[in-house]
């Protein structure tokens, strides 16, 4: 059975051609606050969850199991074709290392496509290296372009994946040490799909690409 943005109920099945399965039934509940995640564990309303924070995992203490492994996603600022954009100044403007650290303690790897290490035969490490942290670079190519004095820009990103949201506040201050001012336009996830995703309305997006 399925409640639209409350959950989705599985039942085993007792013919299956593996055996019937252990556990009778499962929950999978949509869970809008992501803060309440330590409370829900605490408080037996849920008995595990896929994806913690750093901080969260900490805040659990010795009674629980937590497993740490790596993820497929790319987490990427993606500009709009449509607009005019210096991406390589921007590009040389972002501090990636400084981000991994901030955001995800240091756990990750820098790319320089939307390919992740373990799409080996697509994935090229030496990409990563392409753009460095530049600030002076970065101004000078602003400037050839005809952006000595900066320009403003809009990140929209979706409100309910934290990660992005912090990830988009570091990169706004950073982009100030290049003159630039990125505005941070949080909004619901449907929204995003509809409005940014759908119908392309966006300066800049901040969102993370996956895959199996």
């Amino acid at each position: 059975s399925r409640s639209v943005q409350e959950n989705i109920k599985l039942e085993s099945f007792a013919d299956y051609w593996g055996g019937k399965p252990d556990i009778d039934e499962v929950t999978f509940k949509v869970c809008a606050d992501t803060d309440s995640v330590v409370t829900s564990l605490n408080s037996g309303s849920i008995d595990m969850m896929a994806h913690l924070t750093t901080t969260q995992a900490k805040q659990l203490g010795d009674d629980y199991n937590v497993v740490e492994g790596t993820m497929n996603l790319v987490q990427g600022l993606y500009l709009n074709n449509s607009y005019e954009q210096v991406r390589q100044a921007l590009c040389y403007g972002i501090d990636r290392d400084e981000i991994i650290d901030m955001v995800s303690d240091g756990k990750g790897v820098k790319v320089g496509s939307s390919m992740f290490p373990n799409f080996r035969k697509y994935f090229e490490p030496e990409l990563a290296d392409k753009y460095s942290y530049d600030v002076d670079k970065a101004k000078e190519l602003l400037a050839e372009a005809g952006y000595g004095d900066g320009f403003s820009f809009t990140i929209t990103v979706p409100a309910n994946y934290p990660q992005h949201v912090d990830t988009a506040q570091i990169i706004a201050e950073q982009l100030k040490k290049i003159g630039v001012t990125a505005e941070i336009n949080q909004v619901e996830w449907n929204t995003w799909l509809d409005d940014t995703y759908g119908n392309r309305n966006f300066d800049a997006t901040l969102v993370g690409v996956d895959a199996s």
